[in-house]
């Protein structure tokens, strides 16, 4: 007597692709977390690499940090004008990272190639500097003071002053239809009165109480501000009301300070000693003493 093979019933195999679907909508989720994380852990390091460069930089230039964007050097990659040639920190960094790639946050998208790679790199980084402090434009306002580094041993607490931070995704910048390439910032060339023009802005970030700072910038944190405004014309809500910072690494900011250390933190604790909410409008400082984007370095400057 012949003896009959036992197989699946359709039931039996509709429920197991169910059961299947169903892990796979657990465990997705949970994979793309992890691979999040694990960007954002490069990310840390990338960060931490800038500080350390900054700091060897710094050795070698009369102790002083390095320029947010320096115009009409001689030697610069890029120029708007004649006379608005610039080198980003990016660029004056190179000679002690070796390596473009680390101006990319691997959280962020990729960047739009327009120039060659270490040229891209050092127009649109994915990291931003806290110009504000550390190369403010002295005079109050864009293209009407001194765009002047200060000194590396200014700060009264170098490990709580940020230096870098992950920005927004440069991919998605609104730029005027130029494919997230264009800066924006100050004036881009010279006055005619040696005012050299400032730090622009896509490769900066802003401290939470700028509007109280003694250099000008581009907008606090919270709502109303003017990276609210570019940034939501392109579309893209990351940074929109942390002044630029981006919150990928897990709803943490990557960021750096200058003593060389770096670290995620939550928006939150970046913004301490202000009153600072997302949805925040009129965003002041509350305790001066918490405040650690440009207090402790404002006698020095």
């Amino acid at each position: 007597m012949k003896q009959r093979k036992s197989a699946f019933t359709l039931i039996e195999l509709l429920v197991v692709i169910a059961i299947i679907a169903i892990l796979a909508a657990i465990l997705f989720p949970v994979f793309a977390q992890a691979k999040l994380a694990a960007k954002a852990t490069v990310s840390l390091s990338n960060n931490k690499q800038q500080a350390l460069a900054e700091i060897m930089y710094s050795g070698d230039y009369d102790d002083t940090f390095v320029l947010g964007t320096a115009w009409n050097t001689g030697h610069d990659p890029l120029c708007f004008s004649a006379t608005g040639c610039f080198s980003t920190w990016v660029w004056l960094q190179q000679p002690y990272e070796k390596n473009g790639d680390i101006a990319n946050d691997p959280t962020n998208l990729p960047q739009w190639q327009t120039f060659t790679a270490v040229v891209q790199d050092s127009y649109t980084p994915t990291y931003g500097y806290n110009y504000e402090a550390l190369n403010p434009d002295l005079g109050g306002s864009p293209g009407q003071g001194t765009n002047t580094a200060i000194s590396a041993t200014t700060p009264a607490s170098p490990a709580t002053l940020p230096m870098f931070g992950s920005k927004f995704d440069t991919h998605s910048y609104p730029s005027g239809g130029n494919n997230g390439t264009e800066a924006w910032g100050y004036a881009f060339s010279a006055d005619g009165n040696g005012h050299d023009p400032g730090t622009l802005w896509n490769v900066a970030i802003e401290g939470p109480d700028c509007n109280d700072s003694n250099s000008w910038c581009a907008g606090n944190w919270g709502l109303g501000g003017n990276w609210q405004f570019l940034l939501s014309k392109g579309g893209m809500p990351d940074g929109e009301v942390t002044g630029g910072n981006s919150l990928h690494a897990t709803g943490n900011m990557v960021v750096s300070f200058t003593d060389g250390h770096a670290k995620k933190m939550q928006p939150g604790a970046l913004a301490a000693g202000t009153n600072y909410t997302p949805t925040q409008t009129n965003l002041i400082q509350t305790n001066p003493d918490l405040y650690m984007w440009w207090c402790n370095v404002r006698a020095g400057q």
